[in-house]
């Protein structure tokens, strides 16, 4: 998290980003500029490919999650981040959009 101090918050998860706070901080426009995990909140690309320009759009969620992985808008020492795929390409077997969901949980210095 940001606001640790040589990796090691003082007060757990007090010290955390605030929820509100959560995505890139001032000077980190683009994704090699992020030095955290919650710098991908709000953050999307699109991908080309050989397949063509616009192919796979991404966008990212990081929020705060408890020991159940209950959404949180406090500091909790769980983030969890989506990711969501979207193209043209992902289709089901009606030929209707598939968009797809991944995500993961991060446990910041277990209590």
């Amino acid at each position: 998290d940001e606001q640790s101090i040589n990796f090691v918050p003082v007060n757990l998860p007090g010290d955390f980003t605030s929820d509100g706070n959560l995505g890139p901080d001032a000077g980190e426009a683009n994704r090699s500029d992020f030095d955290d995990f919650d710098d991908y909140d709000g953050w999307s690309t699109t991908v080309s490919t050989e397949h063509g320009e616009d192919a796979f759009t991404l966008t990212v969620e990081v929020y705060y999650v408890d020991e159940n992985f209950v959404p949180q808008t406090t500091q909790q020492s769980f983030k969890k981040i989506d990711v969501q795929i979207t193209s043209p390409f992902l289709k089901n077997s009606s030929d209707e959009l598939h968009e797809y969901q991944f995500d993961f949980v991060r446990n910041y210095y277990a209590d």
